[in-house]
């Protein structure tokens, strides 16, 4: 692992050079640190998501994965928001999108928390939810 010194040059490089070369390396220097990254943006209920062994375990870091990719081709520093922030701020939204992904309940229904009743079963292993978690 770069040490965060070397991870700030390499992205204040990108954002100057913006050239493929800049690019590759970004996205190479921080993919060891996605399942952290993850972990540390989608907070500790959804972070079980990441744990080895759970069902979406490789989907969740290949959302996450996808939006490194996508922060890195993305992130413009004259906007003013720091590489780190960007970097958080699409992980989040790449993997709480995908989370939702395997949710069946409307928008509004897990606007009130009952998305965490569906996550949970899936993270057990149940396919059903009964009225009554509902």
């Amino acid at each position: 692992m770069q040490p965060r010194r070397s991870l700030r040059e390499l992205a204040r490089r990108h954002g100057e050079l913006r050239s493929a070369e800049t690019r590759t390396a970004l996205i190479e220097a921080y993919a060891p640190l996605l399942a952290r990254i993850t972990a540390n943006v989608v907070g500790s209920r959804a972070a079980r998501m990441l744990s080895e062994g759970n069902p979406l375990h490789d989907e969740m870091l290949s959302a996450a994965g996808l939006a490194l990719v996508e922060a890195a081709d993305d992130w413009r520093p004259d906007k003013g928001l720091a590489w780190n922030t960007w970097l958080a701020l699409r992980v989040r939204r790449t993997v709480i999108n995908a989370l939702r992904s395997y949710s069946d309940l409307p928008r509004w229904l897990r606007a009130r928390g009952v998305v965490m009743i569906s996550i949970d079963a899936v993270i057990d292993g149940s396919d059903e939810q009964t009225e009554a978690e509902l």
